[in-house]
């Protein structure tokens, strides 16, 4: 594994998304990546899929702890305009990830209309509007199955966003 300077994150993740090398490390193995996976200590923090420029971040390793959530902030900062980047669980099933992308919408849905001020509001619905294209993306990215339930669930959800589009009146 060539090392790279021992905290050199930002050279790390570029030369992960150049793909230079097959494998380097910070000092202690803190940050690393092998071929396509970028590893926060020995955790798969993200995946590359070279063929379609699509980056996966694992939500629940990004989260882990307070030097990995700085690793995952370095690789947002550099990530190239050409890769589609989509925030799932990496030990997942495309339908699990789904699911859970309609429950983070439904979920900003509830706090925007429990939101008093309307800058708040609008924030939520952004957030909602946001993670529901976003997982239709992924959906589409992954050729999920249209038929299966997680994907059945988008309907109630979409209904949702747009009366609370209505409600807001934007």
């Amino acid at each position: 594994m060539t090392a790279i300077g021992p905290y050199d994150y930002s050279g790390l993740i570029k030369s992960y998304f150049a793909q230079d090398r097959i494998t380097a490390s910070t000092a202690e193995g803190r940050m690393s990546f092998s071929s396509t996976k970028l590893y926060s200590y020995d955790s798969c923090l993200a995946e590359l899929n070279l063929t379609d420029n699509i980056l996966f971040i694992d939500e629940g390793i990004s989260k882990y702890s307070n030097t990995t959530k700085g690793h995952v902030r370095k690789l947002l900062m550099f990530i190239p305009a050409q890769l589609t980047v989509f925030h799932i669980d990496l030990d997942e099933s495309i339908e699990y990830n789904f699911s859970y992308y309609m429950t983070q919408v439904s979920e900003y849905i509830t706090r925007c209309k429990a939101a008093r001020k309307p800058h708040m509001r609008k924030s939520w619905f952004i957030g909602a509007n946001d993670t529901y294209i976003e997982a239709l993306n992924y959906a589409k990215c992954t050729s999920m199955d249209k038929r299966s339930a997680a994907f059945k669930q988008h309907k109630s959800v979409l209904t949702e966003l747009i009366k609370l589009k209505f409600m807001l009146g934007d």
